[in-house]
């Protein structure tokens, strides 16, 4: 099973709304597509410096709007918590 698919069905086991595992799973999904794009390697960990560079890519070349990147964020954010809980982080 692929780590976004673990990220969902660790949302799901939290209780969350299928609208919250929907956009996280998303959220997480493209950025793993940009880091592994990015760095041609795979995702292990998530690093502050390649979220950095991250938000200032979804700014400058994706010219989204701050509710966006914040929404994106928050689900780096619980993607952080749930790689800690799965012993990666």
């Amino acid at each position: 099973m692929d780590v976004a698919k673990q990220f969902s069905s660790y949302l799901k086991q939290e209780n969350k709304t299928e609208n919250t595992v929907q956009g996280y799973t998303s959220g997480i999904r493209q950025y793993i597509k940009w880091f592994e794009g990015s760095y041609d390697r795979k995702l292990t960990k998530l690093y502050r410096q390649n979220i950095l560079e991250y938000i200032s890519y979804l700014k400058n070349v994706k010219m989204l709007n701050a509710k966006t990147i914040n929404h994106k964020i928050s689900s780096l954010a619980k993607f952080n918590e749930f790689l800690i809980q799965k012993g990666s982080q």
